[in-house]
């Protein structure tokens, strides 16, 4: 049986990537407090002193610990420092340990500008990140690749997730999908800040699908991989899909708001140049996003409501 490690396994990516390994292999789900919810029974530590005991015994590790984007915009000095060093020493540790597969869930903002209308943007695009939080991801990338080597690592640059926490618990409501759900939910209006931003979004299912089959070198070659869906879509467009799917589940149409300063909706509908993201190299090997994107919002519409009715948000 395959023995899967998950580092930041009460995150987000990290609760949805630990329930969808441990149907494949023997988890464990490493983090940095108590999370009842997951699977097997969690090893709860500081990976900076304890990553050899982390990955000890583990096949394949999927290292996920590392500040957020919330984190990095609050503190930028602090969340690079601390990503970069987690990176190090869960590297070091899968090194010595002979670890025979490292997963690194990097971000597709890690090449910057070129995410801009009418690119078409390949692994083969040169990085050029512009915030703090996608500068110490492609920090990473390297930091990880110096001590296991390219043979043992796999980057998947992950675009936007899109689907419900594997719990309520999870404190991920910043993420734009994610609020928008909670507000419509809620009864809220969906208010937009950046109604011409374009976005690539992908199903968290697909996700941690395609990051357990990538634990397995027989399944996904060692190398830097996109994970998105090749769709790209205004954020005015989405929240008129949460809007869309929120009447369906029985919620409500909320309104969709445009900042006071955008009086002209017409920029934000079909036929804008979108930038996409090419997944062609992890398509080659099967790995497929396959969950619409509109059942992935109703999934997360779900719990909202499940979890406002029990008074847990």
């Amino acid at each position: 049986m395959t023995r899967i490690v998950v580092t930041g396994a009460g995150g987000y990516l990290g609760g949805a990537v630990t329930t969808a390994a441990s149907t494949v292999g023997a988890v464990r789900a490493v983090l940095r407090r108590e999370a009842p919810w997951l699977p097997g029974v969690p090893l709860v530590c500081d990976l900076l002193s304890d990553a050899d005991a982390a990955v000890e015994g583990a096949d394949a590790v999927v290292h996920l610990a590392g500040a957020n984007e919330v984190v990095a915009r609050r503190d930028p000095d602090q969340a690079l420092a601390a990503t970069t060093a987690l990176a190090r020493a869960v590297g070091e540790a899968c090194r010595r340990q002979g670890v025979r597969r490292l997963v690194y869930v990097s971000t597709i903002h890690v090449y910057g500008s070129a995410l801009a209308p009418g690119n078409t943007v390949t692994e083969d695009v040169i990085p050029a990140p512009r915030s703090v939080y996608s500068i110490a991801r492609l920090a990473c990338e390297h930091i990880l690749a110096s001590a296991v080597g390219d043979e043992s690592l796999v980057v998947l640059r992950l675009s936007n997730a899109v689907g419900a926490p594997a719990d309520v618990s999870v404190q991920r409501w910043t993420l734009l999908a994610n609020d928008l759900c909670l507000r419509a939910a809620r009864g809220l209006p969906l208010e937009l800040r950046t109604p011409d931003q374009q976005r690539d979004f992908v199903g968290v299912s697909d996700v941690a699908r395609i990051v357990t089959a990538a634990c397995d070198p027989g399944l996904l070659d060692a190398g830097t991989y996109n994970l998105a869906s090749g769709e790209t879509m205004t954020v005015y467009e989405f929240a008129r899909l949460v809007a869309d799917q929120s009447d369906i589940e029985g919620l409500g149409r909320p309104q969709v708001v445009l900042p006071p300063t955008v009086t002209d909706v017409a920029p934000h509908q079909a036929g804008v140049p979108r930038y996409r993201i090419d997944a062609g190299r992890l398509t080659s090997f099967g790995l497929v996003a396959l969950t619409p994107l509109a059942g992935a919002v109703a999934e997360t519409l779900r719990l909202c409501r499940e979890a406002a009715g029990k008074d847990e948000l």
